[in-house]
């Protein structure tokens, strides 16, 4: 999946990232997120940093496909963007 030209946000390139990983750090609906968990379409993700708060749990192609969405960080890739 890729993003159409023009459409990744400051911060993330188009070419590199073709994974969401456990560990990475994207940004969706505004904010910066830590990817936790998955099971089966559904992405878990919590605040960088906070441990006690639930999860927010969100299917993975409305996840990918929001505007905002990308990959700002991974455990084993640069910056990138998912989705599109």
């Amino acid at each position: 999946m890729t993003a159409p030209h023009g459409a990744v946000p400051d911060g993330a390139v188009q070419d590199g990232a073709d994974t969401l990983a456990l560990g990475d750090t994207i940004t969706f609906s505004g904010a910066r997120w830590l990817v936790t968990a998955f099971h089966g379409p559904r992405v878990f993700l919590t605040a960088p940093g906070d441990t006690t708060a639930e999860p927010l749990i969100i299917l993975q192609p409305v996840l990918t496909s929001a505007k905002d969405f990308a990959v700002l960080r991974g455990p084993n890739k640069g910056v990138g963007r998912v989705g599109g």
